[in-house]
């Protein structure tokens, strides 16, 4: 995945070039953004369900079909609005449509995933990621640049990418036609304990991306295309504790609050390792992309260098908010990353407001990396104080700790 993500990032900046790329990171962008809104929390709340054995999984299945009806179209009409409101459609109307199918297409695949993840079938998400993503370089390297129709081969490449994974993960949970009628209860416990996690999720993911709506309307497309390059190449770093706490949520939704309270202890440990490992990876991912960026991507992105490093310290710290996050909110309470998102994106968009008319896509990452530090320390201290430990525990790593860890894998305790 890290190599395929690498991959397409460079098709995209050495064929589409800055103002092309940053075209294509406006779009997907906005939906991006927006998808955890419209989902509703259904991904998160349809696992924490299946995972607790509250309903039976087929008749939530059925459910969550109902609740998809509704909300693909709150998000089509949505995107289309925004479209409308900053352009897009005028500028690049086949563009438009195609990243409007794709929405509609990742929302009913993210709601798939959300019943893998109750089932513990990690693996079957992974190769959703990976199909997905190897179908869209796939056809970016025949339309893009075979076929050179530049952004809107992208953009069809986007799509083909997302429908092809959805077949896949709706085979694997078998999904098929409605052939019952909608349970009132169940639709409204779905979305009661999914509307949390849709806000707080929502508010999280405006936080990832309100610098490239910023950067657009301060400086342009050209900014944006530089910039998205260094977070696309950062977030590639992002994955690591990302999975893993994917991972976690998908266990910790298993658990009773007894189990949990006895599993924090690993928690800590996760963290305070992934915290460890993504420092160790950040300085050696700052080091070779100061070398190799500009030569991967062309001279027109060596601007993409110092994103990257301006980003980099956020994005280390972001990693133990990553997992002990995953792991309160698979414990049915997701409404702790609200509480530490809300100020941290007033506080971002107040430093961008600040820094971007100065210092153009740095002052951009310098704002995200000050905003993730923050949300990281604080939701640390929240997690101190729940679970009645120590900052220590969750950010240093001892060499105990190795012994700890290897001895759990060998007795498969992880």
């Amino acid at each position: 995945m890290v190599f395929l993500g690498f991959l397409s990032g460079i098709i995209t900046a050495r064929y589409l070039g800055t103002e092309g790329r940053g075209i294509i990171a406006l779009y997907q962008s906005f939906f991006i953004m927006l998808l955890p809104l419209f989902e509703l929390g259904i991904r998160q709340s349809i696992a924490y369900f299946i995972g607790q054995k509250k309903y039976r999984e087929n008749v939530l299945i059925v459910n969550m079909q109902w609740v998809y009806i509704v909300t693909v179209s709150l998000n089509v009409l949505t995107l289309i609005f925004v479209y409308h409101m900053t352009g897009m459609f005028v500028d690049n109307e086949l563009v438009a449509v195609f990243f409007l199918l794709s929405a509609v297409v990742m929302l009913l695949n993210s709601y798939c995933q959300g019943v893998c993840v109750g089932r513990k079938q990690m693996d079957k998400v992974n190769y959703t990621l990976f199909l997905a993503l190897s179908i869209y370089i796939f056809f970016l390297i025949l339309f893009v640049i075979i076929f050179k129709q530049g952004v809107l081969g992208a953009a069809i490449s986007w799509f083909i990418g997302q429908f092809v994974a959805l077949i896949y993960i709706s085979r694997v949970i078998g999904l098929s036609l409605l052939k019952k009628l909608p349970r009132k209860d169940i639709i409204v416990s779905l979305v009661k304990k999914g509307s949390i996690f849709a806000i707080a999720l929502f508010v999280i993911e405006l936080n990832y991306r309100i610098d490239v709506i910023m950067l657009k309307a301060f400086k342009g497309a050209n900014s944006v295309g530089i910039y998205s390059v260094g977070v696309t190449l950062c977030e590639v770093l992002k994955n690591i504790p990302l999975s893993l706490g994917l991972v976690l949520f998908s266990h910790a939704a298993n658990w009773s609050s007894d189990v949990a309270a006895d599993k924090a202890k690993f928690v800590l440990l996760l963290s305070r390792g992934i915290f460890f490992v993504m420092i160790v990876l950040g300085l050696i991912f700052s080091l070779a992309m100061s070398y190799l960026l500009p030569i991967i991507y062309g001279t027109e992105f060596k601007g993409s260098v110092m994103v990257v490093n301006a980003l980099l310290p956020g994005i280390v710290l972001l990693s133990v908010f990553l997992i002990l996050n995953m792991f309160v909110a698979g414990q049915g309470k997701p409404h702790i990353a609200l509480i530490v998102f809300l100020p941290a994106l007033l506080f971002n968009i107040i430093l961008n407001i600040l820094l971007i008319p100065v210092f153009d896509y740095v002052g951009a990452a310098v704002s995200s990396t000050f905003s993730y530090a923050f949300a990281a320390m604080l939701y640390a201290l929240i997690f101190k104080k729940i679970y009645k430990t120590n900052l220590i525990d969750i950010f240093v790593f001892k060499v105990s700790d190795f012994k700890l860890l290897l001895s759990k894998v060998k007795k498969n305790e992880v």
